[in-house]
C-alpha cells in the first residue's frame, strides 16, 4: 500500500479532549461541578470514553501502521463524532461514531488481507463487535445493552496483540484452543445479552474471566516482569490489568440481572474500563505514543506512581460500590481522575526531558 505522511497531532488532541470531557462527565455523576458542567455530560460519559477517546486512539494507531490516507478516516470520524457529541447528543454524533467503527473494521480487514494471521482475525472480530454495538446504540439501544459488545472490542483488540507476541513462547495447540474458547464465550455472550441478558451476561463474564486467566498464565509479560526498567513496568501494567478483567468477569457472571445500573454495574464496568483498559494504556504509552509523535518517552521509575494510584483508587471505588458506600466512592472517583492526570504529567515530563537531552527513539522488541 502507498504510504502518506499524516500528522497524528490533531487526532491525539481530539482523543485527549474526549478523555477530559468524559472524566468531567463521570465526576459530575458524583455531584462534582454540577453547577458548572452541563447535565448532558453525564449521559455521554460512556460513549465518549469508548468511541471518542479509545476509538480515536486505537484506530489512529492502526491507521499510522498502515500509512495510507484512507486509513485515517476511522480516527477522523471518531474524533469528529466526539466533538459533535460534546456539542449536542444528536444523531450526527451517533452516525459519525458508527462510521468510525465501520471504517476501523475495514482497516482491520485490510490488515488481515495483508497478514492473514489468527491474531488479525481476532482484531477484526473485535472491530466488528464495536461497529455492531455502536450501530445499535445509534438506532436507539441503551448503553447498558450494547456495552458488552464495546467491552468485547477492547478485550479482543488487546488480546490480539498479546496473542501475536505469544508466538515467541511456542505454546501447544491446546493452549491456543483455550484462548479461542474464552474469546468465543466473551463475544457470544455479548451477542446473547442483547436478547437474553441473564444468560448472555453469565456467558460473557465467564469468557472475560477465562481470557484474563489465560493472559495471566501465558502472556509473555510473565517473563519480562523478571527484567528491569521499562519491560518490568509494562509487564506490571499488563498483569495487574488482567486481574481487574477477571474481577469484572466474575461480577458479570454472578450478578447478570444487575448489569443495568447501580453500584454493581458501576463496579463491573469500571473494573474493565479503569482497572484493565487504563492500565493497558499506561503500559503501552511509552511505546505507542513515540511511534505516533516521533518523540521518545524514556522510562522513569516515577511511572509506578500513576500505576499504583490507579489501582488503589480502583480498588477503593469498587469496594465502595460492592459495599454500597457512595459517599466514599465519589472520592475514589476523584482519585481515578488524579491517577490519569498524573500519568499525563509524568509522560509529558519524560518526553520533554528526553527532547532536551536529544534522546532518540529506540526499538523495543518483545514488549
Amino acid at each position: 500500500m502507498p504510504t502518506a505522511k499524516v500528522s497524528s497531532a490533531p487526532f491525539l488532541a481530539l482523543a485527549a479532549g474526549s478523555l477530559v470531557v468524559a472524566i468531567a462527565g463521570g465526576l459530575r455523576r458524583f455531584g462534582f461541578g454540577a453547577e458548572l458542567l452541563p447535565p448532558q455530560l453525564t449521559a455521554i460519559h460512556g460513549p465518549l470514553m469508548v468511541c471518542g477517546f479509545l476509538g480515536t486512539l486505537i484506530s489512529l494507531e492502526r491507521a499510522a501502521a498502515i500509512g495510507s490516507r484512507w486509513a485515517f478516516c476511522a480516527p477522523a470520524f471518531c474524533g469528529l463524532g466526539a466533538v459533535a457529541l460534546i456539542l449536542r447528543n444528536s444523531p450526527v454524533a451517533w452516525l459519525l461514531f458508527t462510521a468510525g467503527a465501520v471504517a476501523f473494521s475495514g482497516l482491520c480487514a485490510a490488515i488481515l488481507r495483508l497478514q492473514p494471521q489468527p491474531f488479525n482475525v481476532l482484531a477484526l472480530a473485535g472491530a466488528v463487535a464495536w461497529a455492531a454495538g455502536t450501530g445499535l446504540w445509534a438506532l436507539g439501544w441503551a448503553v447498558h445493552q450494547v456495552v458488552p459488545l464495546w467491552v468485547t472490542f477492547l478485550v479482543l483488540t488487546i488480546g490480539a496483540e498479546r496473542l501475536q507476541l505469544a508466538r515467541f513462547q511456542h505454546l501447544l495447540p491446546l493452549h491456543y484452543l483455550v484462548f479461542w474458547a474464552g474469546a468465543a464465550l466473551l463475544g457470544g455472550g455479548a451477542v446473547a445479552a442483547l436478547t437474553a441478558p441473564s444468560v448472555g451476561h453469565r456467558v460473557f463474564g465467564i469468557g472475560a474471566l477465562g481470557m484474563a486467566a489465560w493472559l495471566v498464565r501465558y502472556d509473555i509479560a510473565r517473563f519480562t516482569l523478571k527484567q528491569g526498567g521499562r519491560p518490568r513496568f509494562i509487564a506490571a501494567c499488563l498483569l495487574s490489568g488482567y486481574g481487574w478483567l477477571g474481577f469484572s468477569g466474575v461480577v458479570f457472571a454472578v450478578a447478570p440481572l444487575r448489569m443495568v445500573a447501580g453500584p454493581i454495574y458501576d463496579a463491573a464496568l469500571h473494573g474493565i474500563f479503569l482497572g484493565f483498559v487504563i492500565a493497558m494504556i499506561f503500559g503501552h504509552a511509552p511505546i505507542i505514543f513515540p511511534s505516533l509523535t516521533g518523540r521518545a518517552i524514556p522510562y522513569r521509575r516515577r511511572f509506578y506512581g500513576h500505576l499504583v494510584l490507579l489501582h488503589v483508587s480502583v480498588l477503593g471505588r469498587l469496594a465502595s460500590d460492592l459495599g454500597d458506600y457512595r459517599a466514599a466512592g465519589r472520592w475514589f472517583a476523584v482519585l481515578n481522575a488524579v491517577a490519569i492526570a498524573l500519568f499525563a504529567a509524568n509522560t509529558l515530563a519524560a518526553a520533554l526531558a528526553a527532547e532536551r537531552r536529544g534522546t532518540r527513539l529506540a526499538a523495543s522488541p518483545g514488549e
